[in-house]
């Protein structure tokens, strides 16, 4: 009877560890399974949604693309991605284009002057 009972507070620790690994397994593939999407979420959140992202998960790198109006949004978009995926190495390839900017500019005054056009029969 004693030695029965030995065994199974022998087994006891086993058991635990044993469950321990797996679950650490499965919280480990959920997480690098969820990188991309985090940082994408992360950027639309910040307004950097034409930011592209791709991610390799061999070279554990997540890199990000696309156009931004200026050197401040790029350092946002990495700065963002960092926070989003902190185990992976961030390759920002971000491009800075001031047209992006120009054209920005143009359609927040066209918005602006839309709003200010006097209402058809009003005087202005």
């Amino acid at each position: 009877m004693r030695l029965n009972m030995l065994k199974a507070i022998a087994l006891v620790p086993v058991l635990l560890i044993g469950l321990a690994c797996q679950r650490a397994s499965q919280t480990a593939t959920s997480d690098d399974n969820s990188y991309k999407d985090s940082v994408k979420q992360a950027l639309q959140q910040a307004e950097l949604q034409d930011v592209t992202v791709d991610e390799d998960k061999d070279k554990n790198t997540i890199t990000l693309g696309g156009k931004v109006h200026s050197e401040n949004a790029r350092q946002q978009a990495g700065e963002v991605a960092k926070a989003a995926a902190a185990n992976r190495t961030i390759a920002n390839e971000i491009s800075v284009h001031a047209r992006v900017r120009a054209v920005q500019g143009i359609h927040a005054q066209e918005r602006a002057r839309e709003g200010s056009r006097p209402v058809h029969g009003s005087v202005a």
